[in-house]
């Protein structure tokens, strides 16, 4: 059975993550996203980057899991999107391929340099059941 992009809201639980009307400048802590709905852990993530700017940038971006949506968050190991620079460009789109195992994920980022900014969006997606 192959399957096609429409069928993605049959396929997939899709969530966007942060949408900051203006650059992130310091750091992102978004808010826990719920998926203990979603019965597959197999989960992509996807990081939309806009225009980074500062001097000697660096942005880093990554996915943590947790049991409950409010405390105990933990890096996922290989949730981590690459690092992004001022002279990466902008227009950059990242998507990484994780398990989780906790019901809770969320995004965070840490962004260092001299008036820094960095204007993204996230998504997350989680497969809804096996493909027959």
């Amino acid at each position: 059975m192959s399957s096609k992009l429409s069928d993605i809201n049959d396929l997939y639980i899709v969530m966007g993550q942060t949408k900051p009307s203006s650059a992130v400048v310091t750091a992102v802590t978004a808010t826990g996203v719920d998926f203990q709905t979603c019965p597959n852990n197999n989960m992509f993530a996807v990081q939309v980057i806009g225009t980074v700017a500062g001097t000697e940038t660096v942005f880093l971006g990554k996915i943590q899991e947790a049991p409950n949506i409010t405390s105990g968050y933990t890096d996922i190991s290989g949730a981590v999107f690459s690092t992004i620079t001022s002279t990466t460009g902008a227009g950059i789109v990242q998507a990484i391929n994780f398990q989780r195992t906790q019901p809770f994920l969320r995004y965070i980022a840490s962004i260092v340099g001299t008036t820094a900014g960095v204007a993204l969006d996230v998504l997350f997606l989680g497969q809804k059941g096996q493909l027959p």
